[in-house]
């Protein structure tokens, strides 16, 4: 089946789709920046002997962790406000954005907030990780979503 083919029959446009892509572009961008700042001041020590100019070196860890805790909340409202705005209608979202994403996010939050060794940063760059991971595997449920309920 050709690509104008589905959008034909399943009532949608390129601009549906564009929207799509740029919904996950984003969470992809966020979700790894926040990642990069988090293994940046893991490796605090190692940067601070090496004389790297990394974040957490320039700014200090406490405004660091601020600057993470601030993308996080961020990439969470940016998160609630699409689903209120286009997903509202789908209660698999909704258990999915809450135990996949909201959740490990606010635990992310705390994380950081109590991190104070490099195994802390340790342990919330993996949790990001997975927060990544289940990002991209929602992408599986908008496929059920898309293909099922229209």
């Amino acid at each position: 089946m050709a690509y104008s083919d589905i959008l034909i029959k399943y009532d949608q446009t390129f601009n549906s789709i564009f929207n799509w892509v740029i919904a996950f572009s984003f969470f992809a961008f966020f979700t790894t920046l926040i990642r990069e700042i988090i293994k940046d001041a893991e490796d605090f020590e190692g940067d601070n002997a090496y004389g790297r100019k990394s974040l957490p070196i320039v700014l200090g860890v406490t405004y660091t962790k601020v600057i993470i805790i601030a993308l996080t909340a961020l990439t969470i409202a940016a998160l609630v406000y699409i689903f209120i705005m286009y997903l509202v209608s789908s209660k698999l979202t909704l258990w999915y954005l809450i135990i996949a994403q909201l959740l490990p996010l606010i635990l992310l939050i705390i994380k950081v907030i109590t991190a104070k060794t490099k195994k802390d940063y340790s342990i919330a760059s993996l949790l990001m990780k997975f927060i990544m991971l289940f990002g991209v595997l929602y992408s599986l449920v908008a496929g059920y979503i898309f293909l099922y309920t229209f």
